[in-house]
């Protein structure tokens, strides 16, 4: 009798162990599924703010521009942030969820690069020039100019460098594979409209700085006389 009880408490004990473990499983798989989800928001909110921002820039609203573009990196920081956690950690070496990880990570990575290193130093650098006087209802202020060299270089650079890296950003998003979760997979397409979205409104900049450039030149040009 006292080996049969020990046999039922022992298969007690490991029925429990089994259900715990069942049990953390489940939890683990609904706390992914939900952070995944998450993420997949944060990639929403991203696209939305550079589908404004584009049409604030062609409107030439360029303090909301930039309000969209910061909002923009701020959704992308919270992606990104989200998919640091432990429980990514763990799922990034499991076999076939670590895939899925590394593909949105990818895209966390691809996203914090185009509005930190990309979209934001170009509208930064539009903004001074606004504050500064120099641009007043997207105009340049010609008798401005002079004083002001080293802040159209910046933009000239920042424009220069935001074309490169939109490029870049285009090439490595059309490389993250598909997917088992149709919400990576949605992010990944939102970011790639985000990306167009972006390049349209660099595009703006990027004609409006070839006329600051030709202003620049001559004023230059009448000064160096």
């Amino acid at each position: 009798m006292a080996k049969q009880g020990g046999r039922h408490v022992g298969r007690t004990i490991a029925l429990s162990i089994v259900a715990l473990l069942f049990a953390a499983v489940i939890a683990y798989g609904a706390y992914m599924a939900y952070s995944i989800k998450q993420v997949n928001a944060c990639f929403a909110q991203a696209q939305s703010s550079y589908a404004q921002m584009q049409t604030d820039v062609e409107a030439q609203q360029y303090t909301n521009a930039l309000e969209d573009a910061r909002a923009a990196a701020t959704s992308t920081s919270e992606a990104s942030t989200l998919m640091e956690g432990w429980q990514w950690n763990v799922a990034a070496v499991l076999p076939v969820l670590g895939t899925d990880v590394q593909a949105a990570r990818s895209l966390g990575s691809i996203s914090n690069d185009l509005s930190q290193d990309a979209v934001l130093p170009v509208l930064e650098s539009w903004d001074s020039l606004i504050n500064k006087g120099a641009i007043t209802n997207g105009q340049l202020d010609i008798l401005k100019i002079p004083t002001m060299i080293t802040q159209i270089k910046d933009l000239f650079g920042a424009l220069t460098n935001a074309s490169a890296l939109v490029d870049d950003c285009k090439v490595r998003v059309d490389a993250v594979p598909d997917s088992h979760f149709d919400s990576i997979n949605e992010s990944r397409t939102m970011l790639s409209e985000a990306i167009t979205s972006a390049d349209e409104a660099l595009v703006q900049f990027d004609e409006i700085s070839q006329a600051i450039s030709e202003i620049t030149n001559a004023v230059n040009g009448v000064v160096g006389q």
